[in-house]
């Protein structure tokens, strides 16, 4: 089976990849930028140009579409959300023409609208599952939400079945406890444990 990763550079979609490589599938890694040594093959690519993503993506069984711009901060909102929907419209595109079956989309937690909000959003219930009400307010948020629609419309279309998979802050081990531990210490000195609401919002047991 032949799958295409875009943004398999990066911090996600290296993951997938390497995930895809064990299971024993023909992997293309379709990034702007170049990785190190890895164990798929790799193409760079802009993937907001439609032409380069249809010359790429193709010959495939399924697309596993990654490859965005993460956050909307440190960019401006507008690039932000003009590269991560183009490149959404273009990969799905690029995948129905090479007639690809299965599609996966990595959206985003932030269509219910955390944890860039510019006015604060409380949830109706907790924890927090797929049948809250999208709420973006910010602009990455906003292009996650369209590419999922972006993915249902060619779903409706009969293109190839589909799955959006709305995932909360990824991490590793190692970028956590670089980027997040000292920052948590400088905010927090003192060790404190999760409080009884902040188990509901992660739907973690009391004893976890």
């Amino acid at each position: 089976m032949k799958t295409i990763v875009t943004g398999a550079s990066g911090l996600l979609g290296r993951h997938v990849a390497e995930a895809l490589v064990a299971a024993g599938q023909d992997v293309l890694g379709v990034d702007a930028v170049v990785p190190g040594r890895v164990a798929w093959r790799h193409a760079t690519a802009d993937l907001t140009d439609l032409g380069s993503t249809l010359q790429l993506v193709r010959d495939c069984d399924a697309v596993v579409h990654v490859a965005a711009i993460p956050r909307p901060t440190g960019r401006a909102g507008g690039e932000v959300f003009k590269t991560n929907v183009a490149t959404a419209y273009n990969v799905v595109e690029a995948a129905i023409m090479a007639g690809a079956r299965r599609f996966v989309y990595a959206s985003s937690f932030s269509v219910f609208g955390y944890p860039f909000f510019e006015k604060p959003v409380r949830p109706p219930y907790l924890p927090v599952d797929l049948n809250h009400p999208v709420g973006a307010q910010d602009p990455y948020g906003l292009s996650k939400w369209l590419g999922e629609e972006i993915v249902d419309a060619a779903v409706r279309r009969g293109a190839f079945s589909a799955v959006s998979i709305r995932m909360p802050w990824i991490q590793t081990p190692g970028s956590f406890f670089d980027g997040v531990g000292p920052r948590h210490r400088r905010q927090c000195p003192r060790p404190v444990g999760l409080s009884r609401r902040a188990r509901r919002w992660a739907g973690l047991p009391a004893g976890a």
